[in-house]
């Protein structure tokens, strides 16, 4: 059993593929969004 928060690191190739991975649920999840380019950040958060 698992008590309490956990957190799954993934490695990515492409943005693109970041998006599909965190966008293909049916369930309302959480997502944070970590990066030094801030129009990066932008660019992602609008697409999740």
């Amino acid at each position: 059993e698992i008590f309490g928060p956990v957190m799954s690191i993934l490695t990515y190739e492409t943005e693109e593929e970041v998006i599909r991975r965190a966008n293909d649920t049916d369930f309302g999840l959480a997502a944070g969004v970590v990066t030094k380019d801030l129009n990066r950040a932008h660019r992602v958060i609008h697409q999740l």
